[in-house]
């Protein structure tokens, strides 16, 4: 669906309107490899209060504050640092989506304390019926019952090298390309803003299983 090249293109232009007023398409920035051509990306990041809507979560939550206040000269607090990036993946030739949250010592955490273990819900699957919570956490995966792949892993970024979670690819090709065919606004007699309307195509279909808003 994407060349580099293309992915590359959309991509800075989308960053160049990152202030535009839609929560998923704001905010980001273009970043270039420190010393390789082409292996380029997205990334933002946003600092939030987390409000533990768990027990588990919220003991939790105080054994990371009283570790990292352990090590630093003042009180640690319950905010977090949610990181986003968009990197391009050359075997399924699509952006991919890449998640890590932290505390706001750096501290990590783990997938099910991200997955409906606290007021960010980022991950979203839903039943046929309306209700969230029909599918299987593990430690490094999201697997939806019957799916052939999770839909969400853990690996590293292709770019930074850094551990993060990410929503696997597969199930977007197919999505995209009968958004892309569906809507009038990617057959743009400009390349670059073909482009950039199949990045925004591509981010809504992220958007129904990752909160963007955040």
């Amino acid at each position: 669906m994407f060349t580099r090249g293309e992915f590359e293109i959309a991509c800075k232009s989308l960053a160049e309107n990152a202030t535009i007023d839609n929560p998923q398409l704001k905010g980001w920035t273009w970043r270039e490899h420190p010393e390789y051509g082409g292996l380029g990306y997205l990334e933002r990041s946003s600092t939030t209060t987390c409000r533990s809507q768990s027990t588990e979560t919220e003991e939790f939550l105080e054994e990371l504050c009283e570790e990292d206040a352990a090590t630093l000269d003042t009180p640690s607090t319950n905010f977090i640092r949610i990181w986003q990036s968009i990197a391009y993946n050359v075997s399924f030739q699509m952006p991919v989506f890449y998640l890590s949250v932290y505390t706001n010592e750096g501290t990590p955490f783990s997938l099910p304390h991200i997955v409906d273990r606290t007021s960010l819900l980022l991950f979203r699957p839903r039943r046929d019926d309306g209700d969230g919570g029909d599918f299987e956490v593990s430690k490094y995966a999201i697997q939806v019952p019957g799916a052939t792949m999770p839909l969400v892993s853990q690996g590293e970024h292709p770019t930074l090298g850094t551990p993060c979670y990410y929503l696997h690819p597969c199930e977007t090709q197919g999505a995209l390309a009968e958004l892309v065919e569906a809507d009038g606004r990617t057959k743009d007699d400009k390349k670059a803003g073909e482009n950039t309307r199949k990045l925004e195509l591509w981010l809504l279909l992220v958007g129904n299983a990752v909160d963007l808003r955040v």
